[in-house]
């Protein structure tokens, strides 16, 4: 089990994360930076459970659309030789 933290102390930010706080801090309309990062850790990990289930549909998804154009393509097959038997019925 992990430690609980009770704080946090990063140290020596440079201007990109200076510039990376103040966004995180405007979107999420925090005014202390440990809070505005901590909802923006939390919309991370809610993202990455939404992207990870939305994976598992696309999966699924791919699977269903390979059947699909599969039996497309033996229905496209079964009417050519259909029309074949037709045709040399009717002569």
């Amino acid at each position: 089990m992990a430690r609980k933290l009770s704080n946090v102390l990063i140290r020596d930010l440079t201007d990109q994360d200076n510039e990376t706080l103040q966004a995180i801090m405007t979107d999420t309309g925090c005014h202390q930076a440990s809070k505005a990062l901590i909802r923006c850790a939390y919309s991370y990990l809610r993202m990455s459970e939404i992207t990870k289930r939305q994976a598992d549909r696309i999966r699924e998804l791919e699977a269903e659309n390979h059947v699909l154009r599969r039996n497309a393509t033996q229905i496209v097959e079964y009417s050519k030789k259909l029309d074949l038997v037709l045709s040399e019925t009717c002569k």
